[in-house]
């Protein structure tokens, strides 16, 4: 019985110092990455439809998505990280040049801000005005996983304008209203200036199965849509690429758009717009 638990104990230790060492690899990648940012511009990003199947991982846990410039930001970078079971606190550095959203998309994350930490789920967002540390937990059973997107506008960076319209922030999922309408249903999370952003709208959209959320569109500002939930076709500046959950589409500005549901039930994705 003694060699049982001893061999339990060890077991439990390597899992758990694993999962810390993989943690700090994370920590120390996403410190070099967020203070590196002024020699990562790429390429522009181009509107189309980027799958979560074919992200690249890195081994300490980073799926890297897309990255490169846009029309109105010098530089969009957009990972999926996992924090692994378990993990204590990675405590990551303040950037006074790069603004960043989080959107959780799997598991529960502990999101400090101020020195007040709140634990948000699944559609949950947290947004990291340039300047404000922050730090991120997992202290449950199972992996977390949430987007990461960071992202520089090419006007001045106007941290005044940020903080003047409410600073950093963490909107729960749970706390966000439902408001049907007779495609679906919308939920609106925020609608305001950043530092980065003179203005940026973020909703999610339930789409009822077999339709559009409007006709072929085009405007100014630039948007993604990230999909929570079911399958579109996504028609994309004359052409239709299928996306599904985890799946996003980057629409650049004046790019002609439309998802329409081609799954069984309704679909759910975020949408969000800035310029």
């Amino acid at each position: 019985m003694i060699r049982v638990l001893l061999k339990n104990v060890g077991a439990n230790f390597w899992r758990i110092t694993w999962s810390t060492c993989l943690n700090t690899c994370l920590f120390l990648w996403f410190s070099f990455y967020t203070n590196a940012q002024e020699v990562l511009i790429g390429e522009k990003i181009h509107s189309k439809v980027y799958s979560w199947m074919s992200g690249s991982k890195s081994s300490e846990g980073a799926r890297s998505i897309v990255s490169g410039s846009t029309t109105h930001l010098q530089l969009l970078d957009i990972k999926a990280i996992t924090l692994y079971a378990g993990s204590g606190d990675v405590t990551l550095p303040a950037h006074e040049e790069m603004e960043l959203l989080i959107i959780v998309k799997e598991g529960q994350l502990s999101v400090t801000l101020e020195n007040e930490s709140t634990t948000i789920g699944p559609g949950s967002v947290a947004m990291i005005l340039p300047g404000d540390s922050y730090a991120l937990n997992n202290t449950t059973s199972e992996n977390t996983i949430y987007y990461a997107l960071q992202y520089r506008s090419k006007a001045p960076v106007n941290v005044d304008r940020g903080r003047n319209a409410g600073g950093s922030f963490i909107i729960d999922w749970d706390q966000v209203a439902f408001n049907s309408h007779n495609k679906g249903g919308r939920r609106d999370f925020f609608h305001r200036a950043t530092a980065m952003c003179e203005d940026f709208e973020m909703h999610v959209t339930n789409l009822n199965e077999g339709t559009s959320s409007h006709d072929p569109h085009t405007h100014e500002v630039e948007e993604i849509i990230l999909m929570i939930k079911g399958d579109i076709s996504m028609h994309i500046d004359g052409s239709e690429s299928p996306a599904t959950r985890g799946d996003l589409a980057f629409l650049d500005s004046n790019i002609s758009h439309a998802p329409t549901n081609i799954g069984s039930g309704q679909c759910m994705y975020f949408a969000f717009q800035w310029k």
